[in-house]
């Protein structure tokens, strides 16, 4: 009963805080990064191929 009741808390921190800082980096990455980079990107392959 201990081992189950001490499983269980460490477990939820260890994956809310993993979740916690991926989100940060991808969102910053694709709003910040990734939607200006891809975006531009794509018009100027576009361009070139048209």
């Amino acid at each position: 009963m201990a081992s189950a009741g001490v499983g269980p808390p460490p477990n939820p921190p260890p994956l809310s805080q993993g979740r916690a800082f991926s989100p940060p980096p991808a969102k910053r990455g694709e709003v910040g990064r990734g939607a200006p980079t891809r975006p531009l990107l794509s018009s100027k392959r576009r361009r070139q191929f048209a």
